[in-house]
């Protein structure tokens, strides 16, 4: 049975990326924002025999290409999410992308502020 990548990452946590990924405008991502998201998925995500993300255009899986951000903000009930988390970033793939298809939350927390000594 294969993996549905989108049910793994509602678990994953991308916190240590939140500050970053608040940043993200809605719309077609530029390319340092593209960097940064495939960065975040590369790090926290699913590992597997895929590879890393990329942004080939005549790549059907595992591309970024051509995504759009539809949300970023507070994380709601009405989402496809885990309540556990603050924030979600909601990325759309176009329809011809074959993996993942449709819509993919990433998610995240404020970070924990550590102690000063």
């Amino acid at each position: 049975m294969e993996t549905d990548w989108r049910n793994y990452l509602l678990r994953c946590n991308f916190t240590e990326f939140g500050d970053q990924l608040a940043k993200i405008p809605l719309g077609q991502p530029d390319e340092g924002s593209l960097r940064l998201i495939a960065a975040a998925l590369d790090a926290i995500g699913p590992r597997d025999e895929r590879g890393k993300w990329s942004f080939d255009q005549m790549a059907a899986e595992w591309s970024l290409f051509g995504v759009e951000v539809v949300y970023n903000g507070k994380n709601s009930r009405n989402f496809a999410t885990i309540s556990i988390f603050k924030y979600c970033l909601l990325l759309r793939f176009p329809n011809w992308v074959t993996s993942p298809v449709g819509d993919l939350y990433i998610c995240w927390n404020d970070p924990v502020a550590t102690p000063k000594e």
